[in-house]
């Protein structure tokens, strides 16, 4: 279903999409799948192209869908620290696609800033389904991954060491909840609150904390709780 913008919409922040690789095929199919599904602007480029990264429009939102097939991920992982370097990517989604299962870069791509990853044998509907949510503000893991990712990240230092912070028990609680990949719906339902005081906590976490988003919040979690 095609979403159509209200008028009032031209003065808000656009979205962009950009499809990254080298299979023209497959890419000129996602394109127009991704076109039919959403009302984003979509390009196609054949390599990351820094500059575009560097000069993109803060009032867009912008989502980078990287095919891994024929990209060496350490190569993936050097481009993203270099760029981190240079800016601040409030308004953008980095998403790898065409993963093999047997990769294990689940922890390596959360560390580097990824949102999600899609793995190779994957249809297409569960992708559309996963942008859709990373646009809503989720991360697209599965919980088992991010859970395992967050448990092996706290070191013995960490829980007997924690860092100054304000959270209340309820907030650190969310937290938690949000790191291992929980929606605010899932979230709501497990702690038996309304969705509304579920916003407002997360509201005031990423405050406390300083993070714009669920993956900084995941990263800041493996850090200090």
């Amino acid at each position: 279903m095609i979403v159509k913008k209200k008028p009032s919409d031209d003065n808000s922040i656009k979205k962009q999409i950009y499809i990254v690789g080298s299979n023209n095929l497959q890419n000129e199919l996602l394109f127009t799948h991704i076109k039919n599904e959403f009302d984003f602007k979509c390009f196609i480029l054949e390599t990351l192209n820094s500059q575009i990264l560097l000069n993109r429009d803060t009032n867009k939102i912008n989502l980078y869908i990287l095919d891994c097939i024929d990209m060496q991920i350490n190569s993936i992982w050097m481009e993203k620290r270099g760029l981190d370097k240079k800016a601040t990517f409030k308004n953008c989604f980095f998403i790898l696609f065409n993963i093999k299962s047997n990769q294990n870069i689940e922890k390596s791509a959360v560390d580097h800033g990824i949102h999600g990853i899609f793995y190779s044998n994957e249809p297409l509907k569960f992708f559309i389904k996963g942008i859709k949510a990373i646009l809503d503000g989720q991360l697209w893991y599965s919980r088992d991954i991010l859970s395992k990712y967050v448990i092996e990240s706290r070191s013995p230092n960490n829980l007997l060491q924690k860092k100054n912070h304000t959270l209340t028990f309820r907030e650190q609680e969310i937290l938690y909840l949000i790191a291992t990949g929980a929606s605010n719906k899932e979230i709501s339902d497990k702690l038996i609150i309304s969705l509304h005081t579920v916003k407002t906590h997360i509201y005031n976490i990423y405050k406390k904390i300083s993070v714009p988003n669920r993956l900084q919040a995941t990263l800041w979690v493996t850090k200090n709780l």
